[in-house]
């Protein structure tokens, strides 16, 4: 399916609005479009072009370089922690830090002590990976994928690779796609869309009930507004930072874009 993406800067809203020629029917009955991945910047950026067919990183950053060494969690794994998130679920039964290669600056080459599914760690939320491990002193490069890594689907990520990016860089989310609201996940709402950031999030104050214009802006095919009515896992900046944002809908028209607000999520 061919697409066009473009981003349009409207009102301190960074929008993206992914178009496809052709749409081809949900298999799972519902009214939304099929997963429309997209490069989707906060506060500031150009689109990347969408997923490619076969599975791959979306994403790489450095969360941390210079813990606290006090940490139980730092004595044996190492100090540096680099957040993953791939295009595709993850099958979780056969992921191993040796399946990871980290590449220093320096060239240097390293193997993670601990990869682990994390922060999301719901059954289906199985794109974020968490590396951690002493990579060096002068700074993380990139990561590979050298061992038998597949995704749910069976297909192997072996030579996957992506750049990392450094702790300070800005989130940005990297796909979004339609889910079904259910227990847990927004829901009685009408339908939902899920947000997944290039590293873990927080909202920013309390979503209250004005959330569309606090948070985000959805848009249906015809160009009418779905009303927000919730931000599932983040209802406040004391909820623990993820990768996964879900935004309620009042609405269950196909989405042909998603706007979040300059700075109502930041870094976690």
């Amino acid at each position: 399916m061919a697409s066009s993406v473009q981003v349009i800067y409207v009102a301190g809203l960074a929008t993206l609005a992914a178009v496809a020629s052709c749409v081809v029917a949900p298999s799972d009955g519902g009214s939304m479009a099929p997963d429309q991945r997209s490069g989707l910047e906060v506060n500031a950026g150009s689109a990347v072009a969408a997923d490619p067919p076969a599975p791959s990183i979306l994403s790489a950053v450095l969360l941390h370089d210079e813990p606290d060494p006090g940490e139980e969690r730092w004595r044996e794994t190492g100090r540096d922690v680099v957040t993953l998130v791939f295009s595709v679920p993850l099958d979780p039964g056969g992921m191993q830090a040796q399946d990871f290669l980290v590449i220093g600056v320096d060239e240097r080459q390293a193997l993670p002590a601990r990869a682990v599914f994390a922060p999301s760690q719901e059954s289906d939320e199985l794109r974020a990976v968490t590396i951690t491990g002493a990579f060096g002193d002068a700074g993380v490069a990139s990561v590979n994928v050298i061992g038998a890594l597949y995704d749910a689907e069976g297909r192997a990520l072996d030579g996957a690779s992506s750049d990392v990016e450094p702790p300070s860089a800005k989130p940005r989310v990297v796909s979004w796609g339609p889910v079904k609201p259910g227990p847990g996940r927004c829901e009685g709402a009408a339908a939902a869309v899920r947000l997944w950031w290039s590293r873990p999030v927080r909202v920013r104050g309390t979503v209250g009930p004005d959330v569309t214009s606090r948070v985000a802006m959805v848009t249906a095919a015809d160009g009418s507004a779905i009303d927000v009515t919730g931000v599932d896992d983040l209802e406040s900046a004391d909820a623990a930072p993820d990768h996964v944002v879900d935004l309620c809908l009042a609405g269950a028209d196909e989405v042909r874009s998603v706007s979040t607000a300059t700075g109502a999520f930041t870094a976690g």
